[in-house]
C-alpha cells in the first residue's frame, strides 16, 4: 500500500516538475523573442535613418542585421516582410536591381501568409499599409529599370490595393496617402502621351478619390490635378471631353463638402 502511495506521489512530482520546466522554457522563449524584437526594431530604425541621410553602406549593414533578426522570428512573421521591403527599396537606390526584385517578391510571399495580430505593430491596418508600400516600391523599381507598361500596371495595382484595404481607415495614414498621390502622378507621366482618354478614365476609376480627398494635403491635390491635366491634354480627344474629365477630378479633390489638411 505504501509503495503505491509513494509511486503516486512520484508521478505527481514528475507531472509538476514537467509543468515547471515547460513554464521556464516558455518564459525563456518569450524573453528571447522580446529581446529579438527590440534588436530588430533598433537595427531597422537606425538603418532607415542612415538611408535618409545618404549613408547607404551603413544603412545596408543595419538593414541586413535587421533582416537576420527577422528571419529568426519566423518565415511568416510580418517583420520579415518589413525588412525585405526596406532592403528592396535600399537596393533600388544602390542599383542592385535583381536583388531588389527578389526581395520584393519574397516580401509579397511573406505578407500573403502573415496572420494579423495585435502585437509588435503587426495589426491588420499596418499589414494593409505595408502591402500598399510594397506595391508602390515594386512599381518604382519597374519604372527605373525602364519597364513602363509593367510600371503603369503596378502603380494601378498599388492604388487599387489602397482602395480595397485602406481607404476606409480612420484616420488615414499620411505616409500611404503620400505614396498614392505620387503613384497617381507617376502613372500620368508614364501614360503620356496617350492616344485616347482610356488611361485617364482607368485612373479615375481606380479609387474613390472623393472619399479620401479630405485627408490629402493641398500640395498633393494640386500635383495630382496638374499631372492629370497633362495626361488628358496629351490625347487627341475632343476638347469638351477633356475638360469634363479634368473637371471631374478637380471636383472630387476640391469639393467644398470637406476640409482637408493644408
Amino acid at each position: 500500500m505504501n509503495r503505491f502511495i509513494s509511486l503516486a506521489k512520484f508521478e505527481i512530482f514528475l507531472c509538476v516538475a514537467g509543468l515547471v520546466i515547460l513554464l521556464i522554457l516558455k518564459i525563456a522563449v518569450m524573453d528571447r523573442s522580446d529581446r529579438r524584437q527590440r534588436v530588430w526594431q533598433e537595427y531597422s530604425v537606425l538603418g532607415t535613418l542612415c538611408e535618409r541621410y545618404g549613408l547607404y553602406r551603413k544603412a545596408r549593414t543595419l538593414q541586413m542585421a535587421a533582416l537576420s533578426e527577422a528571419r529568426e522570428l519566423g518565415k511568416d512573421d510580418a517583420r520579415l516582410a518589413f525588412s525585405l521591403i526596406d532592403l528592396g527599396h535600399l537596393n533600388v537606390e544602390l542599383k542592385n536591381y535583381d536583388l531588389a526584385s527578389a526581395q520584393f517578391d519574397e516580401a509579397a510571399g511573406v505578407l500573403r501568409n502573415v496572420v494579423p495580430k495585435d502585437k509588435y505593430g503587426c495589426d491588420p491596418r499596418l499589414l494593409d499599409g505595408e502591402t500598399v508600400r510594397l506595391a508602390i516600391e515594386k512599381a518604382k523599381y519597374l519604372e527605373i529599370v525602364e519597364k513602363p507598361e509593367d510600371a503603369k500596371l503596378a502603380y494601378l495595382n498599388g492604388i487599387s490595393i489602397f482602395d480595397r484595404k485602406c481607404a476606409n481607415q480612420v484616420p488615414l495614414d499620411l505616409a500611404n496617402l503620400n505614396r498614392i498621390s505620387k503613384a497617381f502622378s507617376a502613372y500620368c507621366k508614364l501614360a503620356s502621351p496617350a492616344t485616347s482618354l482610356a488611361p485617364a478614365r482607368t485612373l479615375l476609376d481606380s479609387l474613390r478619390w472623393r472619399s479620401i480627398a479630405g485627408a490629402l494635403t493641398e500640395e498633393m491635390r494640386n500635383d495630382m490635378v496638374t499631372s492629370f491635366t497633362s495626361l488628358v491634354q496629351s490625347t487627341t480627344a475632343p476638347a469638351d471631353l477633356k475638360q469634363k474629365l479634368i473637371a471631374k477630378l478637380d471636383s472630387d479633390l476640391f469639393s467644398s463638402n470637406f476640409s482637408g489638411p493644408k
